[in-house]
């Protein structure tokens, strides 16, 4: 199996199921908070998980939430061990015989790979289905943007002062600084 695609599956399944344990603790945040958190702060909130699925490899802390579950990872293949005796006396004997032809060595026997277990599949295979999906979320994005662009070039500017009064106070009410127009179709 490819290493790098298989590193890169790892990387990924352990920053979605990261990302999915912040996404949670957002979700209980939002809830415990209701409406005293803002809407900066909960953008900000949500920032939080994107950055962690935008960033695969983020330095590790002892005080990680994500410690307390972890992924099963393969175990490295043990070498066997020789065990030599540390108090052995040594001596070397040296013997009067007659030099002998060395052979050329035979073929080297080729090492039989490892045997291919789930993970040689699942990763692959999990790292498909999350490039299908975001690119599915990606261009429905995408087309949707467009048409919302489109559309919103044909609506007409609302000039009526109540309105506008009333809109300027509820994005004074939401700390909204930038102004916002409104439309009609």
């Amino acid at each position: 199996m490819n290493f790098s695609l298989t590193h890169a599956g790892d990387l990924l399944l352990r920053a979605s199921w990261q990302a999915g344990v912040l996404a949670l603790i957002v979700f209980v945040a939002q809830w415990l908070a209701g409406s005293r958190l803002s809407a900066r702060w909960r953008y900000n909130l949500w920032m939080l998980v994107l950055l962690r699925l935008l960033l695969p490899i983020v330095p590790s802390t002892q005080w990680s939430v994500h410690n307390w579950i972890a992924l099963p990872t393969k175990a490295p293949r043990e070498l066997p061990q020789i065990s030599q005796p540390g108090d052995a006396n040594l001596s070397v004997v040296v013997l009067q015989a007659d030099p002998v032809a060395l052979q050329a060595p035979g073929p080297r026997p080729i090492p039989r790979p490892p045997p291919e277990t789930w993970r040689d599949y699942a990763i692959p295979a999990a790292w498909l289905l999350w490039l299908a999906g975001f690119s599915f979320l990606f261009l429905r994005t995408l087309i949707a943007t467009a048409k919302l662009s489109r559309q919103s070039r044909q609506f007409t500017r609302i000039t009526d002062p109540q309105i506008i009064q009333l809109l300027d106070n509820a994005r004074q009410r939401m700390r909204i600084r930038r102004r916002i127009e409104i439309g009609l179709r």
